[in-house]
């Protein structure tokens, strides 16, 4: 079964990201090494690398369940950059495979026919309605309140003074 178009775009942003992100984190590493801080993007460079790695997969139109995680993971390693056409590319990318054809496709394992959605789920049952408990426990069912307007509610001062407002 062949992969959707937006599927094999959906690679493409995710290898130009992926790129861009791997030259900025060599970037950050090559100027900041001798502070010792250049170490801290090894962790964006390995998330670019693995963002190419998959996008190439994504790209060829083989079936990645990863490749929505792999695009938000290239959204983050963008950001800790600063790498602002990466991340713009990366949101594109989660786009893309957001779209009802993609998930479909996805949602089948690869297997499903292009542009044939899944069957919805059937709406969820309402739970029972919960029963009017009563104010008090002297007071019969349906009854919630005092019995007459003249009555203080419960949580009224003894003596019946309290605030008012005027």
């Amino acid at each position: 079964m062949q992969a959707p178009s937006d599927y094999k775009t959906s690679g493409l942003f995710m290898i130009l990201s992926g790129a861009l992100t791997i030259l900025a984190s060599l970037g950050w590493i090559g100027g900041l090494i001798w502070v010792c801080v250049g170490a801290l993007w090894v962790f964006p460079l390995a998330m670019g690398i693995f963002e190419v790695v998959t996008g190439l997969a994504v790209y060829k139109g083989q079936y990645k369940a990863n490749a929505k995680t792999v695009s938000i993971l290239g959204i983050v390693a963008a950001l800790l950059c600063g790498n602002v056409i990466g991340i713009v590319l990366e949101i594109l990318s989660v786009v893309q495979l957001g779209k009802p054809e993609v998930a479909a496709w996805m949602a089948g394992g690869g297997t499903s026919p292009v542009g044939v959605a899944p069957e919805p789920m059937a709406p969820p049952v309402p739970p029972p309605p919960i029963p009017d408990e009563p104010a008090s426990p002297e007071a019969a069912p349906g009854e919630t309140g005092p019995e007459s307007p003249d009555e203080p509610p419960p949580w009224a001062p003894p003596g019946g003074e309290g605030p008012t407002n005027p």
